[in-house]
């Protein structure tokens, strides 16, 4: 529990003090320029933690072919904020958008996989799962995780950080809440072969804290930060993301039983690794950003 908690409290300070800078005093003028070394980072390690719980659970396949892909996709994903530090601007009415960008990097990375196959074919090595595993280790890491530099660059700087810190906040939160009311009171198991730790309490627990934690969110900066959605649009806020992240949580959990793993990896000391920690993340950040370009969150 102690290693849980420091190590948590590490990673946030780090990101509060990121947030805070990229808020107030933008890298060389430009929004979201701050978090793009942890986002890469990230990405990069949990893309390393995939590529190795797929080839515990049996199903290898090209590591830096799938490096490479998931980079690909952060460098596309990221071109509107490297095309304003080098003076230009992404023009909104290019075709392809600021969503689809990833999309690009998804396909090249299916086109760069089948390459790799090319030169290490060999006929008592079956092609099309390892092609497949590829294509799920970048879809999973790069195309999801796409969504954080999405977000970021919602509306204004301050509507694309209270978007960002909002997906975040209301995550973790109820997280938390299932953690800890799951700890205390949690008797029914909710999916004992995935996750024997997670039971109904908990996630009963974790959706109380996640509305919560979005209604006090709002509350605190909606006004400051031009988003104010309703009290009921808070709600379903909290609601949807805690249960998307339940599944997010679980499906990381789904890969972790299949390689016959406890942890992703041991990076981080009480947590696991860089995928422990982007489970749920990886799909609230999704919703999420269907949330804000609904035009539910406010404008």
């Amino acid at each position: 529990m102690l290693k849980r908690i420091l190590s948590s409290s590490v990673i946030i300070a780090i990101l509060v003090g990121l947030v805070s800078l990229d808020l107030v005093h933008p890298l060389a003028g430009v929004t979201g320029l701050w978090l793009l070394p942890l986002f890469f980072l990230l990405s990069m390690l949990a893309a390393g933690e995939m590529i190795e719980l797929l080839a515990d659970g049996g199903q290898a396949t090209c590591r830096w072919a799938v490096l490479l892909g998931v980079l690909l996709i952060d460098l596309l994903v990221s071109v509107p904020i490297l095309a304003e530090l080098v003076g230009m601007i992404y023009p909104e009415d290019c075709p392809v958008g600021r969503a689809g960008l990833p999309g690009v990097g998804m396909a090249a990375s299916v086109m760069l996989l089948f390459f790799a196959e090319m030169f290490r074919y060999d006929p008592q090595r079956p092609v099309v799962p390892r092609v497949m595993a590829g294509t799920l280790a970048v879809a999973y890491v790069g195309l999801l995780g796409s969504f954080l530099v999405l977000i970021r660059g919602l509306g204004s700087p301050e509507q694309g950080m209270a978007a960002l810190l909002s997906v975040v906040f209301v995550t973790k939160m109820s997280d938390s809440g299932a953690y800890f009311v799951g700890t205390l009171i949690g008797r029914h198991k909710l999916a004992p072969k995935l996750s024997p730790g997670k039971t109904i309490e908990g996630l009963l627990g974790g959706i109380l804290f996640g509305c919560l934690a979005s209604v006090l969110f709002f509350g605190a900066v909606g006004g400051r930060w031009n988003c104010r959605p309703t009290m009921a649009v808070c709600v379903l806020y909290g609601l949807v993301l805690t249960l998307v992240g339940v599944v997010g949580d679980l499906a990381e959990s789904l890969l972790k039983r299949h390689a016959d793993r406890k942890d992703s990896s041991r990076w981080l000391p009480g947590l696991g690794g860089v995928l422990d920690i982007l489970d749920s993340l990886l799909f609230t950040f999704v919703v999420g950003y269907l949330f804000w370009v609904s035009g539910l969150m406010g404008s």
